[in-house]
């Protein structure tokens, strides 16, 4: 996950994905999982708070990344279940390969006609259209 300095228009210290799909809950837990939770396993009150989404929000958006497999759990701490990325899991290998184009289109400095790029390409589907999915 590629953090950004310095552009012009664009804030400081925020990766590369929630510039491109927008600095939202979901997005900033997909973050979150695909920057630490490739490696580490967490409780869900440390993935809400590393996320830096509400405990109300993130209840609501849990329930949907499990559903569609993007997470497992992976152990059992005293009462806390912990949390992992499924790497093994479809639409995860895919969120990983996004992650890895828009960073290294970004450092390679064809970022913002990447993002527009994207912008013009895709229907990026909204809260409703991840439900309906479900």
């Amino acid at each position: 996950m590629h953090k950004l300095n310095g552009l012009s228009g664009m804030e400081g210290n925020k990766s590369v994905l929630l510039i491109v799909l927008g600095d939202t809950p979901y997005n900033r837990l997909l973050n979150f999982l695909l920057d630490e939770g490739r490696t580490w396993d967490y409780s869900l009150s440390d993935i809400a708070r590393h996320s830096n989404v509400a405990w109300s929000t993130f209840n609501t958006i849990w329930p949907i990344f499990v559903k569609l497999g993007i997470v497992k759990q992976t152990r059992v701490v005293g009462k806390a279940k912990m949390y992992t990325l499924n790497k093994e899991n479809a639409m995860a290998q895919a969120l990983i390969r996004l992650d890895f184009e828009l960073s290294k289109n970004m450092i390679r400095g064809k970022g913002h006609k990447f993002v527009s790029k994207i912008e013009n390409s895709f229907d990026l589907p909204t809260k409703k259209k991840v439900e309906d999915v479900i």
